[in-house]
């Protein structure tokens, strides 16, 4: 059905093949829409006042020039998007998941699914987002999203045990404090903040900052048993507190520092960086290490293990050294064996 402009001051209801407007829609009632087909009310200037209940469609997408709630009541429909001027409260029963499209909300997102969350196109939000899920949910959301705000991924009203977490924002992002990930985490951004999560051990932590630093908040603490991989195009990677990597394999930073490791450390590999700082408790090395400038590996009181290493210079400090690869240094190399 067509709908053209539509003022009521009561409420909408409309069953039909398919769902569109010509016009605006101002609702102040609640609004009941169910198609076979897409519902597609995009308007900018639409006004649903009151809730929008959608009880079948195969995809949806409203717009509202103010605060918009929506409840999704059936499994059929496959995404929605929406364009509000303000808040957007979404809520979904599908527990096959929820894929939202490409979104502009001035406002809040407040989304509640009933299974894993994904995106079909880029979401902007200029306000706060806060996705919630079932306990073991995927949150795929990587495509060159916007989030304006903090962002707050909950399981029954708290952090809770995800399985994979994957989310990219065009602007600096922090992770919310205490998240259980048993996946992999995969992040990317402008920057990225750390606080304190935990990951499975089969997982793999990957983090990528596209103009500027990754560093851990004060006071955070990361252990991860499983692959590390980092990149800082135009920054600096800083995990400056007591973590626990297994291994790391870094590919791009000004400088990269991974102070303070509290048991042996195994760098995967170094390219495209400007000076490495390692301090760990043991250090191995399984892959090529080239930085333009120093690389400075503390192990602390345990040994370490080096292989092919290009440096500007490089200093090695540990209780025993062996050295198995080709060490191509400029300037000096000082290798201190206790």
């Amino acid at each position: 059905g067509n709908l053209a402009t539509d003022n009521s001051g009561g409420t909408l209801s409309v069953t039909a093949n398919t769902i569109t407007s010509t016009g605006i829609v101002d609702i102040a009632g609640t609004s009941t829409l169910s198609a076979n087909g897409a519902i597609t009310l995009n308007n900018g200037l639409n006004d649903f006042t009151g809730t929008v209940d959608i009880n079948n469609a195969s995809a949806v997408t409203l717009a509202d020039a103010n605060n918009l709630t929506v409840n999704i009541n059936n499994n059929a429909i496959t995404s929605i998007a929406t364009n509000t001027g303000g808040n957007a409260t979404i809520t979904d029963i599908d527990p096959a998941g929820t894929q939202l499209n490409a979104m502009t909300v001035g406002g809040i997102l407040d989304l509640t699914a009933a299974g894993s969350i994904s995106d079909g196109g880029a979401i902007d939000v200029s306000g706060t987002s806060t996705f919630r899920a079932p306990a073991g949910s995927d949150i795929i959301l990587d495509n060159a999203n916007t989030f304006g705000g903090a962002v707050t991924f909950l399981i029954n009203g708290a952090p809770g045990n995800f399985n994979n977490l994957n989310v990219r924002d065009s602007s600096a992002f922090t992770l919310q404090d205490n998240l259980n990930i048993t996946g992999d985490l995969n992040l990317r951004a402008q920057s990225l903040l750390l606080n304190n999560f935990t990951l499975g051990n089969a997982a793999t932590l990957t983090l990528t900052s596209d103009n500027g630093d990754i560093a851990q908040a004060a006071a955070t603490s990361i252990t991860h048993a499983g692959a590390t991989v980092l990149s800082a195009t135009g920054g600096n990677i800083v995990f400056d507190q007591a973590n626990n990597f297994n291994n790391v394999q870094i590919n791009n930073a000004d400088t990269a520092t991974i102070n303070n490791d509290v048991n042996s450390l195994d760098i995967v590999g170094v390219a495209n960086t400007a000076a490495l700082n390692i301090d760990a408790q043991g250090i191995t090395q399984s892959g090529d290490i080239t930085v333009t400038n120093l690389a400075d590996l503390n192990a602390g009181t345990a040994s370490a293990s080096i292989d092919n290493i290009t440096a500007g210079a490089l200093n090695v400090s540990a209780n025993g050294i062996t050295q198995t690869g080709t060490l191509n240094v400029t300037n000096l190399a000082d290798l201190n064996a206790g």
